[in-house]
């Protein structure tokens, strides 16, 4: 549930340059006798990528007498972090100049006041505890599916609207954006506050703002493409033999594009799923498996390994170019539908159930 702001955990280091800083009372139930404290500058946050992480840096602070102070070591506005274990952290927002306290409780909760952003986070972080208990309950029972995940997520925002309307005027509004999506987002960006856009998550909001516009065209793009009115894009590729196989070779049947990988998770769940349908339409319905990403060597293992009784491809390619590009594929699995004329009516990114209603459905069964 937690947007990218919270997965990141990577950190930049820098010189004490100012006097002002955070003060930090330590419950002793906790145990502590030092502070571990992280923190990444906004900066980087805005230009990291898996090749490029954020430079990463550690201070550690005493604690004396259940009270440890130390200066912010940013020279910039960054994300902080206190680490109390493996598990638990406390984050928090900071630019040079501010003075913050932190009450670190027994029971591992906290409170930080000294600015506006972090006393207005506060509240509305205890708005959406409740929802964050639901959801890793949901995960804890084994029980989670995709309707009651997005009942969740539906809440979740839904409460960063709320918040963000009734918080225009602080610097939190426009972290409570980043937690809204779509045209929702979208819609809200152009109402922020002068007080919203001088906060240091605006930049953000900026770039979030560039990447959904992208975002919905995409879906624009897949919309028209699978609505039955487009011919399928062609494409040759080796078989398991090094033979070259088109898409139109198959016309007259039913086609199902299956692009995985062998490091796909998701893509080998839903591998029972696609048997069963293959078996069920046989001689109506022809499975093309595209492998993306993996050696020659682990596409062909992995083939044999989970016993893939349709026609398997190999794509060599990459996302920018060729067949990806083509099918619009942004995540894995992605599966398309090509009715008999050779025109794509569906195209499915994720494993959805809710695939194989729509292949029957589409094929009158």
């Amino acid at each position: 549930m937690k947007k990218q702001l919270m997965l990141l955990g990577a950190l930049l280091g820098g010189t004490l340059i100012s006097q002002a800083g955070v003060k930090v009372a330590v419950a002793p139930e906790l145990g502590l006798d030092s502070l571990r404290v992280q923190g990444v500058l906004f900066s980087e946050l805005l230009t990291a990528t898996r090749q490029n992480p954020p430079k990463v840096s550690q201070s550690i602070y005493e604690i004396a007498d259940g009270r440890s102070e130390f200066a912010l070591p940013l020279s910039e506005a960054a994300n902080y972090q206190i680490l109390l274990n493996n598990q638990n952290g406390v984050d928090f927002y900071a630019t040079p100049g501010d003075n913050l306290e932190i009450e670190l409780r027994g029971d591992g909760s906290y409170n930080i006041t000294g600015t506006r952003l972090m006393e207005d986070l506060n509240e509305f972080r205890g708005l959406l505890a409740p929802i964050d208990a639901s959801y890793e309950a949901l995960m804890a029972s084994g029980k989670a599916d995709r309707e009651s995940v997005m009942a969740l997520a539906a809440q979740y925002e839904n409460v960063a609207k709320d918040f963000y309307a009734s918080h225009k005027d602080s610097p939190a509004a426009a972290y409570a954006l980043l937690e809204v999506e779509g045209e929702d987002f979208l819609n809200l960006v152009p109402t922020m506050s002068e007080e919203a856009r001088k906060s240091i998550f605006y930049p953000m909001v900026e770039q979030k703002e560039k990447g959904v516009r992208a975002q919905l065209e995409k879906e624009k793009m897949r919309n028209e493409l699978s609505s039955g009115n487009v011919e399928a894009p062609d494409f040759k590729l080796p078989d398991l033999e090094g033979k070259m196989v088109s898409i139109s070779d198959f016309r007259g049947k039913w086609i199902v594009l299956d692009f995985w990988g062998a490091w796909c998770k998701w893509c080998i769940k839903g591998f029972p799923a696609l048997k069963e349908a293959y078996e069920k339409y046989k001689g109506e319905l022809e499975v093309i498996g595209i492998d993306n990403r993996d050696t020659p060597e682990e596409w062909k293992a992995a083939v044999a390994r989970f016993k893939l009784p349709w026609i398997n491809l190999y794509n060599a390619g990459n996302d920018e170019s060729g067949i990806l590009a083509a099918y619009l594929v942004e995540g894995f699995p992605t599966k398309a539908i090509i009715n008999p004329e050779g025109k794509v009516v569906d195209i499915t990114v994720g494993e959805d159930p809710e695939f194989f209603v729509r292949l029957a459905s589409l094929m009158g069964k």
